[in-house]
Order: structure tokens, then C-alpha cells, then sequence
């Protein structure tokens, strides 16, 4: 029995195995005639009908569209029934644009896998231009799911060869603008691969979606060839593919990306590392090949390892800086492995004795006046990375030790080697001489003959001692005239002996011969030239000094480096040349982690450079402040008792000069004072000049955080960050300064400075209980400027209440990772003070800009429902708030804080009432219990009153008293226009 469409349409919904059969049996039949196909076409498009008014993506569902569009294409390739074709195309054509967004999906989704399914088989130019014409319409629907199977449908009607192709340039817009991932998915994988494309598809691979992010890689990889991408692009993409969060991205990168530039370069690893830039970007480079290591053992690593010579080295014709670099890196591969790495290291690791002389060959090259500038480079590169693999060859015997030694003098002491061996060669130095107090002794002598260099000159024999050697030689061979003549004598008369006995004597007299010959000639000796003063020399010597001076073992300082300090160091940092400056700072700056008095001494010169030179050299100046602050504290600015006199002398003028630089500060910052010293200086070692000292350098501090160059402002940042972190300075308004700088647009291009603060809120709050309450000082203060930032200000820009719910995060006593006895259970919390402020703000505020952020984030604070003083006040409180607020959102926000904490109330009511109902077992146990209840509340009162004079609020009888009779005519008077507000991301997404 031949069965209806209806029923095929039926059976197919329960399985996909029997599509093809189906479209078989629908399309052939003994006797087809036109009403036949039309009454089959009219069937068809009945059944869809119902299809396509189904918007959620059943299963059912997707099995019939996909049976429907196999059916429709199917049916293109016969003629009999090439009308289903036609008219359901016609129909889907007239449905595309209906109001019903299923019917849309649906339209969209028939036509994408219809076109799909026809594969290579050509279409009608007019059903072409309206199918066209309707899915590029399509692109911009408002459901994001029309937009996706709109895309699938415009694949096969791209042209790359058009340079304006709209449906290429539609791809490219909805790929880095579309909202939805799925969108920016869909276009990623079906647009074609042209210029323009290209650089959408490397921005993908930044995409906030990880789907999306793997998915680039993986399109790049099939469809981009390795020549078409720079050298830039190909390093960008591998150094964001191995620096990404996702597993699955990154895996996507290093098997799919690598391996197919890999397969290009037809498995040569050589090849593949000359099309990066290893001199520049070695550490992405290692990254890549150790990840192509990984995927294969390590005997199979050596016996495709044939760089190598008979004596272990590289072959001279085949060494170049892609091989030097591939022979480091599987050397550090091989020695990490956890098995056997010491027996395949012998394999690959030469003896000491012909690696020195290897390098010393190599070394050589640079002496030559003919190489360019590119070949010294790479002669420099490949020293570098050889002198790098010294630390795997074996030098326990005192003689390789030795040669390693001379190697690095000759080296060091050289004029041809660029800065960039210092650090290797000293590092070199370190493996030798173990003790610092050597080191010291042996670079002391290296940065000498720099200095001073000894030069070798032929000194002549003096003319007396010329002549009585001439006279000795004339003598000596008159002697071997008569001796050879007696000789031939001898031989004539055949008396052998004395012919023999001769012969020795005139050779005795050969030797002395040529001895005074040799005495004639002049002698060569090493004269010290001129001291070289200019700006390569004192550079290389700096830099010796720095790298030396970097061993975490040097903590002391000695004469030498006093020496070098006073010689060297300090009279290098007036020069011209930037470089020999920023190099004497950071030795400078080195020696003061040395010595305290040191750190005194010199800090004026900091101060100065840091806010006065040029960007590198104010680097080197603040990173050194930095890492002399956290070493030895903010007490190594104290002055010595000797130089109080002198300092109390040109006081007034110091005062005046410090009056006039915080007028200036005031005037261009919110926060007049940056630094807040401890409780007791007295117990910390800081008195008042030590404090002005330190609010002195922490002001330029901040003062760098509005650098026009990111960099500075990243560093400072960073510094600071770190001070508060260790302790070492504690101040709630420097931590409002940086929260305002990680929300400010200006620097929303650095994301550096983003990443490092964004560590640093986290971190420091839930450290400690101390850190929650300078977070919570700088609650109101960071908010109030946010508030009163006039419209000119970047600062208006701010979504205010995004920085809200980031300070009431970070002062979640339950994230507290360190409690202290302060932290017991009858101990005010943060958020618990700061409802009592908040509200106190509220009150003050009235109905001006900002009360509605600040009535939301009572509904975020968690307070503690057994604090039944804290509860009863918040309940007054609240009751009064609502007659002076009168704006609706912050009624409603007022109104659901109330109803929590009257709440909280009752239940505190409840668990009283529930408590007196329990009679004591005697008058003594009851007088005990009223006694210690009145000493908790005594406690909770004294705690209330402690945390609100902390955060300088007024006291709530104060409060409500100056504030009862509001007026309702303030209800609009501090409003502020509608401003576009600018986010930054939550710490942590799971939580409000």
C-alpha cells in the first residue's frame, strides 16, 4: 500500500537512518503524471507548515527540517519533479520575513540546509538574486537564530574575488560586532578567506567567548596558509593561543595551528622556527617547539637530532640561529625529563675543553671588519644561546673551570660583544665562583682592563747592550768557522771521533747563537693605555656592575662596591646618554637594597630623576624607591640625629616650599593626603619627619598614576599596590585613588595596569580583617567623588553602581581568608558599619545624586541578625528614611531593606521571649545572667560607637535630629543628567 506524504512526514520525525529512503520513494512511482507532482507538491508544503511554526529546536523537529530539505534538493535532480523544488523555494521565499520569528528560524533553516544539500549543482539567476536579496536581509533580524542560519545560507553566494562583495563585508561586521557568540560563530566559520577576512578572523581569536576563540584557531588553520600571515601575526597568534584560560583554546592553537604550519613546512622544525622571529620572541618560539617535543619520546627526539658532529658540537656548515636555538631548547627539554634525562643528555652534551674552543671560534668571527651589521647580530644571537647551554656541560675539574674562566675574561673584556651577553657570561661567572666576595674580586679586575686597557708595544734593546751582543755573536761565529774547518780536517784524516766531538761543540755553539740573536731582537711588553671615559665604556661597565650586583646573595656592601659606587656609579648619572643613566640609577639603586645609609643618602637624586627624566630612566628610578620601600621600610627616610640641626635650620624654607606643593595638590586632586601613618608611631619607629618623608614620596607616587605614559602609571600602580599588600603603608585613600584609576576610561586601553589591579582588590581584602577596614574608609570617599565628578570629568563616566558592588564584595567578612581575635562573633563586621554609614550618607544627602546606589547597597550588605542593638537602630533608621526619601527607586529598595531587618528583629524578639520563658534555677544564676547580658550589650555598644567614630560619621541621635525635617523641595535639586556609565569586570561572576 503506497503510503501519503503525511505519513512519510511522520516516520521520518522518529528517525534520520530512513531520510534517503523516503525521498526515494516520495519521488519515483509508476505513473507520474503532472497532477500527481502537483498534489505531492501541495501535500509537501501542508506538512512544513506545521514544522515551521515550531520555534524551539526539538529533536523531532530538526529531524523533519532535515528531511524536508533533503527531499527539496533531491528533488532539483529530477525532472519530474523539478516544480516541488520551485515552489517550495517560492514558498520559503514569501515566508522569510513574516512577524513570527519561528517562521522566520524556520524559512531561514529550510533554506541554509536546502542550499547545503545541492552541493555543487548550479541555480536560476533570478531564484539566486532573491535568495540572496532575502537571507542578506535576514543578517540584521532582531532573533539572534534567524541571523545564524542566515549566514549558513550566504556561504555558497560569497565572491572573494569582488573586493566590495556586501555579503563578505556583512560577514565581517556581524563577526566582530554581533552580540551573540553564536552569530559571530556562524560567521566565522562560513566566511571566505580573502584579505579583508583575514584580519577579522586573527581578532576572533580575542574573542570573550571561548567556543568562538577555538573555533578561529581552527578556522585559520584549515582555510589561511602560513604565507599569507606576517611574522607578527603568526608570533600574536601563538603567543595568545598558549596564553589563554581555556584548555580547549589553547590545545585548538598548539594541535590544529602548529601542526598545520608544521605540515607546510614539511615537518622541518628549522624551517618552521625561520619563519618566526626567534632573536626577538624566544620565549613564544620555545613555547611552540617544546609543545612539538611533547607529542613524540624522547629517543625519537635524538635519533632525529642531526645537528651534531662526531665530537658532539654543531656542524659548522649548519650553524646558525634557528639550529643553535632548536639545540638550547631540546637540551632544557631533555633535562627536565623526570626519566633517564642525565644518560640522553651525554648523547647531545659535548666534553668542556672543545666546547670553550667552539665558542672561542666562534667568538673570532667578530673580530673580522668585513661582517654587516646583520651578521654580527646573529653571530651575537648564537653566542648568547651557547653560552646559555655552558650551564649542561660538565666543569668539576679545576682545569675546564679554568678555561671557562679565561673564556669569560676574554669575553667580558672584549669590545665586540653587544650588552646582551653580560647577563649569560655573568651568570657563567656565578657557576664558577660560587662565593660573591670572588665575583666581586674577578669582575673588579674585568671592569679595570676595560677601563684602562693594556696595549702591547715592541720596546727596543738598548744600543750598549745591542753592541756587546753583536760582538758576542761575531765571536761565536768565528768559533764555528775554525770548528767547521777543524772538522773537514778530522774527515779527511778519517779520525771520526774527534770529528764527532766537533760536531757537538759547534751545535752548542748554534744554540748559543740563536740565543743572542733572540736577546737582539725587541721585546714585546703590555704598557697601560689612556683611561677611556666615554659613553660605550662607562656603559659596559655599568652594565657588568648591574648584572653583578642583581646575585641574590650580595646583601652587605664593600669597599670595592663603594669604590664603584663613588667612581663609577655617581658620576655617570649627570651624562647625556639615557642609556648610561638609566643603567647608573638601577646600580644606584641596587646598592641602596645594600646599605640603608646609602638609600638616605642618594634619595633626593631619585626624587628628582623619577618625576624629571625620560620615561626609561624614571622606570629605573621609581622601580628602585619601590624595592628600597618594601626592603627597608619607610623608616630608612628618618634623618640622622647629626643632620636634625641643619634640617631645623632651613626649615621655614622647606615648610614653604612643602605649603606651596600640597596648595598645588589640592587644587588639582580630590585626595589631599595619600599616606596615613600607623596608630603608633612611637611602637613602629616612625616620627614626624619620617612620616612627612614618606607622605612626601607616596604623594609623587600618586601624582605618577595620572602619567601620560602608561607605563609609568602601570609601575606606580603596581608599586603601590605591592606596598599595601606587605604593610608597608596603610591608607584607605590610596586604595580610593586606585579603584578610580581601574574604573577610569582612560586607562581602559591598559590592560597591564587592569590585570594587576584586578589581582590586587582580592588579594589584599580578604587577606587580613585590618585590610576589610581601610576598604571600608574608602567606601563613601571613592563613591563621593564618582558622585560630585562634574560632566567634563572622565570620572562621570563611571557606573557608579558597578563600583559599589565591587567595594561591598570586597568587604564580605565571609571571604576573610586570616581572622584575628578582632573577627570574634561579637565583633562589628565591616558591612555592619557600613549600613550605619550608609545610612547616615542617605540621610544627608536627602534625595541628590547617588541615593539610589547607596539605598541598593544596603540590600547587598550581610548583617548579623544576634546584634540586636545594630538591628534596632537599622529598623528606626529605615522607618525614617522613608520620610525623607522620596524617590521611588530608593523607596523601593528602602522598603526591602526594611523588611529584612524588621525580620531580623522579630526573630531576635522571638529568641528573647523564648529565653525569659527559661526561669533560672536560682535568684544568684539570674542576677548572673542580667548581669552578662548587660555586659554584651555594654560590648555591642561600645563596638557600634568605636566602628562609627572610625569612619568619622555623625552619631544617630545627631543625625536624625539635624535631619527630621527634610523637605520634599530637595527631591530633585542634586539630580545630575543621564550619563553613559562605563564598567569594569566583578572579581567574581558567581557572586552579587
Amino acid at each position: 500500500m503506497t503510503k501519503t506524504i503525511k505519513q512519510y512526514f511522520i516516520a521520518a520525525q522518529s528517525s534520520a537512518r530512513e531520510h534517503d529512503k523516503f525521498c526515494t520513494e516520495i519521488l519515483s512511482g509508476d505513473q507520474v503524471t503532472k497532477k500527481s507532482v502537483l498534489a505531492k507538491v501541495d501535500e509537501v508544503i501542508h506538512c512544513l507548515k506545521y514544522v515551521m511554526v515550531e520555534y524551539k529546536p526539538e529533536p523531532a523537529v530538526e529531524r523533519l527540517v532535515s528531511f524536508a530539505a533533503r527531499l527539496v534538493a533531491k528533488a532539483n535532480n529530477e525532472e519530474q519533479y523539478n516544480v516541488l523544488f520551485e515552489r517550495v523555494m517560492n514558498f520559503l521565499l514569501q515566508s522569510y520575513d513574516v512577524n513570527d520569528k519561528a517562521v522566520r528560524y524556520r524559512s531561514c533553516q529550510l533554506i541554509a540546509q536546502i542550499l547545503t544539500n545541492l552541493g555543487d549543482a548550479e541555480l536560476d539567476d533570478e531564484l539566486y538574486g532573491e535568495l540572496m536579496q532575502a537571507m542578506h536581509t535576514r543578517l540584521s533580524d532582531i532573533s539572534s537564530s534567524v541571523r545564524v542560519h542566515a549566514t549558513t545560507a550566504l556561504t555558497r553566494m560569497q565572491d572573494p574575488s569582488d573586493k566590495h562583495c556586501p555579503i563578505i563585508k556583512s560577514f565581517i561586521f556581524l563577526m566582530s560586532s554581533d552580540p551573540n557568540w553564536q552569530v559571530r560563530l556562524g560567521c566565522l566559520k562560513n566566511v571566505a578567506a580573502t584579505r579583508r577576512s583575514l584580519l577579522a578572523m586573527i581578532e576572533r581569536t580575542r574573542d570573550v567567548n571561548e567556543v568562538v576563540r577555538r573555533m578561529a584557531y581552527q578556522v585559520i588553520a584549515e582555510k589561511v596558509s602560513v604565507k599569507a600571515l606576517s611574522i607578527s601575526q603568526r608570533l600574536a597568534l601563538l603567543e595568545n593561543g598558549h596564553a589563554d584560560s581555556s584548555v580547549h583554546v589553547q590545545k585548538a592553537c598548539m594541535d590544529k595551528l602548529l601542526q598545520a604550519w608544521l605540515v607546510h613546512y614539511q615537518a622541518n622544525i628549522l624551517d618552521l622556527l625561520g619563519g618566526l622571529d626567534i632573536m626577538s620572541s624566544g620565549d613564544v618560539c620555545e613555547k611552540a617547539v617544546r609543545t612539538l617535543l611533547s607529542k613524540a619520546p624522547a629517543s625519537e627526539i635524538l635519533e632525529e637530532f642531526d645537528l651534531l658532529d662526531e665530537d658532539r658540537l654543531l656542524q659548522s656548515d649548519r650553524l646558525t640561529c634557528e639550529s643553535v636555538f632548536y639545540y638550547r631548547v631540546v637540551l632544557a627539554y631533555i633535562s627536565e625529563l623526570k626519566e633517564s634525562s642525565d644518560e640522553l643528555l651525554e648523547k647531545l652534551v659535548p666534553e668542556a675543553k672543545p666546547y670553550i674552543s667552539y665558542i672561542t671560534s666562534v667568538f673570532e668571527r667578530l673580530e673580522n671588519a668585513e661582517i654587516s651589521e646583520i651578521e654580527k647580530a646573529s653571530i651575537d644571537y648564537i653566542l648568547e644561546q651557547l653560552i646559555i647551554c655552558m650551564k649542561y656541560i660538565d666543569v668539576s675539574d679545576p682545569i675546564s673551570r679554568t678555561n671557562v674562566l679565561e673564556l669569560c675574561r676574554k669575553l667580558l673584556s672584549s669590545d665586540q660583544i653587544s650588552l646582551s651577553l653580560v647577563p649569560q657570561l655573568i651568570t657563567c661567572l656565578e657557576m664558577i665562583l660560587k662565593s660573591w666576595q670572588a665575583r666581586m674580586g674577578e669582575v673588579a679586575n674585568i671592569i679595570a682592563d676595560i677601563q684602562v686597557p693594556n696595549i702591547v708595544e715592541e720596546q727596543p734593546v738598548d744600543p750598549d747592550t745591542l753592541h756587546q751582543l753583536k760582538l758576542k755573536v761575531a765571536s761565536v761565529t768565528m768559533k764555528l768557522n775554525e770548528l767547521s774547518e777543524l772538522m773537514t780536517e778530522a774527515v779527511q784524516k778519517q779520525a771520526f771521533v774527534a770529528a764527532a766531538e766537533l760536531k757537538e761543540k759547534m751545535e752548542l755553539l748554534e744554540v748559543s747563537k740563536k740565543e743572542l740573536i733572540e736577546q737582539m731582537a725587541p721585546k714585546p711588553v703590555k704598557v697601560a693605555s689612556q683611561a677611556r671615559n666615554d659613553d660605550v665604556t662607562t656603559l659596559k661597565c655599568l652594565t657588568i656592575f648591574v648584572e653583578l650586583m642583581r646575585a641574590s646573595d650580595i646583601s652587605t656592601m664593600t669597599d670595592t662596591m663603594r669604590s664603584y659606587l663613588d667612581q663609577l656609579v655617581v658620576p655617570a648619572i649627570p651624562e647625556r646618554c639615557p642609556a648610561v643613566r638609566n643603567q647608573a640609577i638601577q646600580a644606584l639603586g641596587l646598592c641602596s637594597l645594600c646599605d640603608q645609609e646609602v638609600s638616605r643618602k642618594y634619595l633626593p637624586i631619585f626624587l628628582q630623576i623619577c618625576q624629571l627624566d625620560e620615561e626609561a630612566v624614571r622606570l629605573s628610578a621609581l622601580q628602585s624607591l619601590f624595592d628600597i620601600i618594601l626592603v627597608h621600610g619607610m623608616e630608612c627616610f628618618q634623618q640622622e640625629p647629626n643632620k636634625v640641626e641643619k634640617t631645623c635650620e632651613d626649615g621655614e624654607e622647606n615648610d614653604e616650599g612643602e605649603k606651596k606643593r600640597r596648595s598645588k595638590s589640592d587644587s588639582e586632586e580630590p585626595v589631599d593626603e595619600v599616606f596615613e601613618s600607623l596608630e603608633n608611631n612611637e611602637e613602629d619607629g616612625m616620627n614626624l619627619d619620617t612620616t612627612r618623608s614618606a607622605n612626601t614620596l607616596i604623594q609623587i607616587f600618586v601624582d605618577c598614576l595620572e602619567d601620560e605614559s602608561s607605563v609609568v602609571r602601570t609601575l606606580c600602580a603596581k608599586g603601590l599596590a605591592k606596598l599595601l599588600v606587605t604593610g608597608k603603608v596603610v591608607s584607605s585613600k590610596l586604595l580610593s585613588r586606585l579603584i578610580l584609576l581601574w574604573y577610569n576610561p582612560v586607562t581602559e586601553e591598559d590592560v597591564t595596569l587592569k590585570h594587576c589591579l584586578g589581582v590586587f582588590f582580592p588579594v589584599f581584602a580578604f587577606a587580613d580583617r585590618s585590610n576589610q577596614i581601610q576598604i571600608e574608609k574608602a567606601f563613601l570617599p571613592t563613591l563621593n567623588i564618582i558622585f560630585d565628578a562634574p560632566n567634563s570629568s572622565p570620572l562621570s563616566d563611571i557606573d557608579d553602581q558597578n563600583v559599589m558592588e565591587l567595594l561591598v564584595q570586597l568587604t564580605n567578612p565571609r571571604d576573610v581568608k586570616e581572622q584575628t581575635s578582632a573577627d570574634a562573633p561579637d565583633a562589628s563586621t565591616s558591612h555592619e558599619a557600613l549600613a550605619m554609614t550608609i545610612c547616615n550618607e542617605i540621610m544627608e544627602r536627602g534625595n541628590g545624586y547617588g541615593v539610589v546606589t547607596l539605598c541598593k547597597a544596603l540590600n547587598f550588605l550581610e548583617l548579623n541578625s544576634e546584634n540586636g542593638v545594630l538591628i534596632k537602630d537599622l529598623n528606626s533608621l529605615s522607618t525614617r528614611l522613608l520620610q525623607v526619601v522620596k524617590e521611588r527607586r530608593c523607596r523601593l529598595a528602602l522598603e526591602k531593606f526594611g523588611t529584612r531587618v524588621r525580620q531580623m528583629a522579630s526573630t531576635q524578639d522571638e529568641d528573647t521571649e523564648e529565653s525569659s520563658v527559661q526561669c533560672p534555677e536560682s535568684e544568684k544564676e539570674l542576677s548572673d545572667e542580667i548581669d552578662r547580658t548587660a555586659l554584651d550589650t555594654t560590648v555591642l555598644n561600645a563596638s557600634r560607637l568605636k566602628r562609627v567614630a572610625a569612619n568619622k560619621s555623625k552619631s544617630l541621635n545627631k543625625t536624625l535630629l539635624n535631619f527630621s525635617d527634610t523637605s520634599d523641595s530637595d527631591e530633585t535639586s542634586g539630580h545630575k543628567t543621564s550619563r553613559r556609565k562605563t564598567k569594569a569586570p566583578k572579581l567574581d561572576e558567581g557572586s552579587d
